[in-house]
């Protein structure tokens, strides 16, 4: 081979071998620089995921309250419900037997005037009827 062939084949191997020294020097600060950006990035979406939870969660735990409080409020309601519920029915209970009580009172009063009808009809020939 010529010696001016080898001259340039050498002076490209070099200048190839430089461009690969030169580059491993730029490539390494690049991906350091790359690297905190990324964790940056990933610290910063972390804080945004945060930021937008607290401020969701906020109202709901409002609504959270109010809910509970109208459940605490029915549920008394429905207790008071419940009272006056057992009140009416023992109050109807009671108004039934009542009742009941009056209407044998009046049925035992109806038959003994039937009695006394018919022995006075029969005595003198009243309430008789024929059948």
């Amino acid at each position: 081979m010529n010696p001016t062939v080898l001259s340039v084949i050498a002076l490209i191997t070099a200048l190839g071998g430089m461009t690969g020294f030169v580059a491993l020097f730029t490539v390494r600060p690049s991906r350091t620089k790359i690297m905190e950006e990324a964790r940056k990035t990933g610290a910063d979406a972390s804080k945004v995921i945060a930021d937008t939870a607290t401020l969701l969660l906020e109202p709901l735990k409002i609504r959270v309250a109010e809910l509970q409080a109208e459940v605490t409020t029915l549920r008394t309601e429905a207790t008071d419900l419940r009272v006056s519920l057992l009140r009416e029915r023992t109050a109807a209970e009671q108004r039934i037997r009542q009742l009941e009580a009056d209407v044998a009172s009046r049925d035992a009063e109806l038959s003994i005037l039937r009695q006394q009808v018919g022995h006075v009809g029969g005595e003198h020939g009243v309430g008789t009827q024929s059948k």
